[in-house]
């Protein structure tokens, strides 16, 4: 996974907007404008 990637959190799609080493990023849901520090085994990358 990489900054700008859409994935699924929850069943929601998602944007990566960034990446922590720890494991952990921030994502973006669409038309909303706060971000959420989630981990990234929470988060399904969309193909």
């Amino acid at each position: 996974m990489k900054i700008g990637d859409i994935v699924y959190y929850k069943g929601e799609k998602c944007e990566i907007v960034y990446l922590y080493e720890s494991g952990y990023c921030e994502i973006k849901q669409p038309y909303r404008l706060q971000i959420q520090l989630v981990s990234r085994s929470e988060l399904e990358k969309i193909d």
